[in-house]
């Protein structure tokens, strides 16, 4: 569903042809946030005379003409610097967080990197170390509390540790080891008694133990 960045065509001798929002309006077929190319919006040029690109992390082309791939990749140099791509990408990740993972290193800035977040918590995976902020970490398990196991150990708190096993008892396998207090183990496996595994043995209690087999005999 989100392997497609935005898609380009060309015509085989180095003609590149991207049909923007606007252009597609034009075309009176209803734009999207995907930025996909209609083939057909070109007069006179069928899917067999067109060579079709996707772009996402990284190339992929379905040949159907003359391989111009070098002049392909000239143009796509080029396009990734302008304004244009930078619309693209805003658009992308408005469209989905996850998205944030196809956007180049130098378009990433801390206020798309939390808008990311916001709608896709585990996209926190894909920000930059140098861009990743408490707040933003906060809005990533706020969003979905999975996304606590790509927290930056040095960001991870004894509050947000608290707040991820409350929700998902599992997550503190990923709490570390000098802020598993006896207080946050229960939470943990009192939400899912299977985080009994992530526990240190010096702070496992006969009650955790005993809640343990209970549930295991009931299964």
């Amino acid at each position: 569903m989100y392997t497609t960045f935005f898609n380009f065509i060309s015509d085989g001798i180095g003609n590149i042809h991207y049909i923007n929002a606007e252009k597609r309006r034009k075309g009176f077929v209803e734009p999207d946030n995907h930025t996909y190319i209609a083939d057909d919006w070109l007069a006179n040029l069928s899917t067999t005379r067109i060579n079709s690109y996707n772009y996402a992390n990284d190339l992929t082309v379905e040949l159907n003409v003359n391989n111009d791939s070098v002049c392909v990749e000239l143009w796509l140099n080029d396009f990734i610097l302008s304004n244009e791509f930078t619309a693209i990408c805003l658009e992308r990740v408005k469209s989905h967080g996850y998205n944030l993972r196809w956007i180049p290193a130098h378009l990433k800035t801390v206020k798309l990197c939390e808008l990311a977040v916001n709608n896709y918590g585990n996209a926190l995976i894909s920000v930059p170390s140098d861009l990743t902020t408490p707040s933003m970490c906060w809005d990533a398990i706020k969003n979905d509390c999975t996304a606590f196991k790509h927290v930056p150990t040095e960001l991870r708190t004894k509050k947000m540790c608290t707040l991820a096993v409350k929700q998902h008892g599992c997550l503190l396998c990923y709490v570390p080891e000098a802020l598993k207090t006896l207080e946050i183990c229960k939470l943990a496996i009192a939400q899912d008694h299977d985080a009994l595994n992530f526990i240190p043995d010096n702070l496992k209690t006969k009650a955790m133990c005993e809640l343990d087999d209970i549930v295991n005999n009931l299964e």
